[in-house]
């Protein structure tokens, strides 16, 4: 079952120790949900914890990233319950400004899905997650935040070919900017963004393989069509939802 977008919802929020956002539509028992959180960390705030009203346990992926005083969270859960309304909450030791994505999939493997990830951080007008090399099929999620401390501004514009603009947040005096994408892939893929007018940022990529995926070459992969007969593997759009494509 190849794996696909569903939907995703964003929050900003000011100087608060808890932030939470609301699934605009009830997302389907099963499905998978991923969620990053950014903040400003010069309040002496760190990440407590990720949770949501249904009672799903998320798992947290790779490390904090932090560049100054950006920080980037991330954590999925999988085989979700669900429910009306479905709201995921994060908790942080002091005021932190933090700004919060939730992205719900359809198609990801219930168990072991977090095929690959990785991240990236400095100081530039230019972002990159770094590469994320699953070895089956999937969807990738890449999400950036930042703090421009002189100008109190900072655009993010996706660079990153083939993908999906899900979500983004414009910096402002009370909040951190952010930017999630995703793109349905195989192989190895790198999200990138060119900032203004640059900062401190921090990014993060995740990709979530498919149910039923296979390793690359197995037979499996074939009658998906995502490798040719002959071994050589050709491009296959497995989904393109709702927002800009890049």
């Amino acid at each position: 079952m190849a794996a696909a977008y569903g939907q995703s919802d964003l929050v900003q929020a000011g100087d608060v120790t808890t932030v939470a956002v609301t699934f605009s539509a009830t997302p389907t028992a099963g499905n998978h949900i991923v969620t990053f959180v950014g903040w400003w960390a010069g309040g002496g705030g760190a990440f407590s914890s990720v949770a949501d009203n249904r009672s799903n346990t998320y798992t947290q992926i790779g490390s904090v990233v932090s560049n100054g005083n950006a920080r980037v969270h991330g954590a999925y859960a999988e085989n979700i319950l669900t429910g009306s309304p479905h709201t995921v909450t994060w908790t942080f030791t002091a005021g932190s400004y933090p700004v919060g994505v939730v992205a719900e999939s359809t198609g990801v493997a219930t168990t072991g899905s977090l095929g690959a990830s990785n991240s990236g951080n400095g100081n530039s007008t230019s972002g990159s997650s770094g590469a994320a090399s699953p070895s089956t099929a999937g969807i990738y999620y890449a999400f950036i935040t930042g703090t421009d401390e002189t100008s109190g501004t900072f655009g993010m514009t996706p660079t990153w070919s083939g993908s999906t603009q899900d979500e983004e947040a414009e910096a402002q005096a009370t909040s951190s900017p952010a930017n999630l994408l995703h793109k349905v892939s195989s192989g190895s893929e790198t999200a990138t963004w060119t900032l203004s007018p640059g900062g401190n940022w921090c990014a993060k990529i995740a990709a979530f393989i498919e149910a039923g995926g296979a390793p690359a070459g197995h037979p499996a992969m074939r009658r998906h069509g995502l490798i040719s007969p002959v071994g050589f593997s050709r491009p296959t759009e497995l989904g393109r939802e709702g927002g800009r494509i890049f």
